[in-house]
């Protein structure tokens, strides 16, 4: 869809019913996956490849936790927003 980015994509995409095997990259998920060490960015991937690449490794990561990636896409969700400031502050 012109004007859609890789994150409201996948969202559309999950909201379809088409989401168990993509992640919505937003800023609590990459900052999960920051935290864990799965990728130094933290902030929006700059380009469809960048996004591409990170979620690979969300998937990867999903799949050998043996969880639905939109599952854990949401548990994740959920869990960071949650947290707020307070994970930041556990980091720096």
């Amino acid at each position: 869809v012109p004007g859609l980015g890789p994150k409201q994509t996948s969202f559309l995409f999950s909201c379809t019913g088409y989401g168990q095997e993509i992640a919505v990259l937003d800023r609590h998920i990459l900052k999960y996956l920051q935290l864990i060490g799965l990728t130094e960015l933290a902030n929006m991937p700059a380009s469809w490849r960048q996004y591409e690449n990170i979620e690979a490794k969300f998937l990867l990561y999903s799949s050998r936790q043996s969880i639905r990636a939109d599952a854990l896409d949401l548990a994740i969700w959920i869990t960071m927003k949650a947290a707020g400031r307070r994970v930041s502050e556990c980091v720096q």
